[in-house]
């Protein structure tokens, strides 16, 4: 029916890219999240949206794109659709980009992670 397709599309979508982090392609999981992200803002999926900028995050960060990891990871906890788990992985993942990166806000992205964690 049309309304369960947003469900199959959603989860035809989440597979795959399941599928290309698991075989350790985050290079291809980008290349499925640009369509996929379009279809969500279609959609409006804000929620999914920001689980697929988490994910994009931990791509650039595997590839080794700490700056523009960062961006995926701002977007996704400015959204504020992460439940509490995605959001400590995410404030996580800002604080492993700043430390590659050699940045400056290093430590206060770990100070943040703590205060979320205390608060979760």
């Amino acid at each position: 029916t049309a309304s369960a397709e947003p469900f199959l599309k959603r989860r035809a979508y989440n597979r795959l890219l399941a599928l290309y982090l698991r075989s350790g392609r985050p290079d291809r999981a980008l290349e499925l999240a640009e369509p996929f992200g379009n279809w969500l803002d279609e959609v409006r999926d804000p929620a999914g949206r920001a689980a697929l900028n988490l994910l994009c995050g931990q791509c650039r960060l595997d590839l080794g794109y700490p700056a523009e990891a960062d961006e995926h990871l701002r977007a996704a906890l400015d959204a504020r659709a992460l439940p509490a788990e995605q959001r400590l992985e995410a404030l996580k993942l800002r604080g492993e980009a700043a430390a590659l990166r050699k940045d400056s806000a290093e430590r206060d992205r770990w100070t943040e992670l703590q205060a979320a964690a205390r608060d979760a």
